[in-house]
């Protein structure tokens, strides 16, 4: 989602089984470049590695970005809404409507 401001800066960005770059870990993070950020994986994740989410959320916790990490142990890549591949994963889309409510980028 974009703000209305016209630098078009994200206002947040949600990053969802994602695929992280060296590059992008050792990029010089800033937190008045990089908006809020939710992250989620799967411990199961045969593509997108978990221990390369946990490396990105350092790198934003370092640099001052708000951001949130769920890591489910159950859902394989492209878990979707979760349907069939675990019962907790199933509860994703809940977690990333209540970290935007805590964001106040979406309110009730």
């Amino acid at each position: 989602m974009l703000n209305k401001s016209s630098d078009a800066k994200a206002d947040y960005l949600g990053l969802f089984y994602p695929s992280v770059s060296d590059a992008f870990l050792d990029a010089d993070l800033k937190a008045s470049d990089v908006p809020p950020v939710f992250v989620m994986n799967a411990f199961d994740d045969p593509k997108t590695p978990v221990d390369r989410c946990l490396m990105l959320y350092t790198a934003l916790q370092k640099a001052g970005i708000r951001s949130e990490l769920h890591i489910f142990g159950r859902g394989n890549h492209g878990f979707d809404l979760g349907y069939g591949k675990g019962h907790a994963v199933a509860g994703w889309p809940q977690a990333f409507l209540a970290w935007l409510k805590d964001e106040n980028i979406l309110t009730d």
